[in-house]
């Protein structure tokens, strides 16, 4: 059994940690050297490939279209069912 405390570990990191422990394990098991597979993108390197995709200008074209769409709030109404409408208006209580 292997526990780790949420703090330490996240839902994503658990697919990727899980996939390299089964990796592993099985390798272990059939008394093979245990040799993961090379690691993906670092954040290093994805950050800085975010950077040169936003300089492209294809994106930089787009990026007013973009600031105008934000701009805009969106409009979004709340859903409740009658039975739970509070008498002031555009109150409601949701459980």
């Amino acid at each position: 059994m292997l526990m780790i405390h949420h703090l330490a570990v996240d839902g994503v990191s658990w697919r990727i940690l899980l996939e390299d422990i089964n990796i592993a394990w099985a390798q272990h098991r059939s008394g093979q050297q245990i040799l993961l597979p090379i690691t993906g993108t670092s954040f290093a390197r994805w950050a800085t490939l975010l950077a040169e995709h936003a300089r492209h200008p294809e994106v930089v074209e787009q990026a007013q279209m973009w600031r105008e769409i934000v701009a805009v709030p969106a409009v979004l109404t709340a859903v409740c069912p009658k039975w739970i409408r509070l008498k002031a208006p555009g109150a409601c209580r949701c459980r």
